[in-house]
Parts: C-alpha cells; structure tokens; sequence
C-alpha cells in the first residue's frame, strides 16, 4: 500500500485551477521529486497533503487513511514539512525552544522530549546551537533545526517545499547531504522543487505543468527529455544536452553518459 496516494484531486482558487485531476502515489521509503516551474501546483499539493486546504475534488489517502475533517490532525502528526523560507518557521526563543514546540503540543514527557533535542539536533549538526537564538543563525542553519524540529516529531514522510531555493550553494549542500542521510534511514521523502539538479539523487521524478502530472519517472529517464522539460518550461541541464547531442550522432559511449551524469552533480 502506497504511504501517499492521491486520486482525481482537484483544486481551484476561484476560477483558477492549481491542481487538475492529479493522480500520483509515493511508497513507503521513496524519495520523490516533484519539479515544475512557479505556478505548476507544486506548492498547493503539499498545503493539500497536510490539509492546509482542503481537496474540491477527488481524495486523498495517507497510510491507508483518507484525510478529511475527521482524520486531518492525526494524519498531521505523519507528515513534516520544510517550507521555503526558514525565517517563517523559526517559532521558538532559541534553537532548544524551537526543537521542543511540536514535542510539547504533542504532550511528550519532559525527559523524552530532552533526549529527542539532544538526538536531533546532533543529527543535523545543530547540537553545539542549542541555546542561540535565531538572530545568530545563518538560512541554512535555521532550515537545519527546522528539521530536527520535524524529525523530532517522528513522521512517515518529510516534504521539502522549495526548501533550498534561499539557500546559498553552501547551505542547499548541506541540506541535500541531509535528504541522503534521511533516506538512508529509511524516511519517505518529497521533495518540491523547480532545480533540476535536486531531482538527480532522487528515486523517482514528477513533472508537473498547469496542475497535471505530465510524466512520471526515474531522474535518468526524465532529466534527459528535452520535449517534455520543454513543455513543463522546465529548462535541460548542460550535461544532458552535451548526451543528447552525442547520442543523436551515434557517440554516446557508456564512459561518456556516465561522466555527463556524474558532472550534473557538481554544477
């Protein structure tokens, strides 16, 4: 059973459909990426995944539960979100306070949610911040405790809408090394974004355009389609156009794709 499935679901604001029929699903343990330039309906799927707004059309299911007004808090507590901008998430005093305000909404015992900090915070490199306040932190750093705030929390599955996209190249690194390290724990990653270089590590790659899934693939198979990023106004990185090039005239060797893809990872 998927974690995520969405099934026919629509949604307007006013006459203006941001989501159009959008079926898709993510198992359990998956890192997917969602891509599609601004006003593509990346933004509003998530606020729809979390019951942020509510689905006009078609239905939602998150571990087999169908979310609507009666199941919208528990399934709250399954699904962390990163937004974009960490000024806006910082909600606590200090990194300590910020960690610890899902925990007490949820009435976590003291000493448990002491030992969740601790084991958080260490877990994206936060731990020696604890008592700074957010004035003292960089972008990076306060995404960074945004999400040991998450985790803390233990959700099945994180969604990061353009969580990077504020980021210096310094800070968008470290949150990337963050999302392998999460998934080689195990967690369920979506991932919301219009850089296609963050859908490379990705299991799965979504594109989306005007509300609607276009295509659904691996990151080989769709970061290479020039028709289809072309269409989703979605722009092809240098490495693919230099393979598609190369395999239009018959010279695509194996040791020249491995190397163009391999060089997408450090532009």
């Amino acid at each position: 059973m998927p974690l995520i499935e969405l099934q026919d679901v629509s949604f307007s604001y006013g006459k203006t459909p941001a989501i159009d029929q959008l079926s898709l699903t993510v198992e359990a343990g998956e890192w997917v990426t969602i891509v599609g330039p601004n006003g593509s309906g990346k933004s509003t799927l998530a606020k729809l995944l979390i019951g942020l707004l509510k689905t006009q059309q078609g239905t939602i299911q998150v571990a087999g539960e169908t979310l609507d007004e009666t199941t919208v808090q528990g399934i709250r507590e399954k699904i962390g979100i990163i937004f974009q901008n960490p000024d806006n998430q910082f909600v606590g005093v200090t990194v300590k306070d910020d960690i610890a305000f899902g925990l007490e909404n949820l009435s976590v015992p003291y000493e448990e949610m002491l030992k969740r900090i601790d084991h958080y915070s260490k877990a994206v490199g936060m731990d020696a911040y604890l008592d700074k306040e957010p004035s003292q932190l960089s972008g990076g750093q306060k995404q960074r405790v945004a999400i040991a705030g998450t985790l803390a929390m233990k959700p099945e599955l994180i969604i990061f809408d353009e969580a990077t996209s504020m980021l210096d190249p310094t800070g968008r690194q470290a949150m990337l090394e963050i999302m392998h390290a999460l998934k080689a724990s195990g967690k369920t990653i979506l991932s919301i974004t219009h850089d296609l270089k963050e859908a490379l590590p990705a299991d799965r790659v979504l594109v989306m355009h005007e509300g609607r899934l276009l295509k659904s693939g691996t990151p080989r198979d769709i970061l290479r389609d020039e028709p289809l990023l072309k269409k989703a106004r979605l722009t092809l990185l240098e490495p693919f156009k230099y393979m598609n090039q190369l395999a239009k005239k018959k010279q695509l060797t194996d040791e020249w794709e491995a190397l163009l893809w391999q060089s997408a990872f450090t532009l």
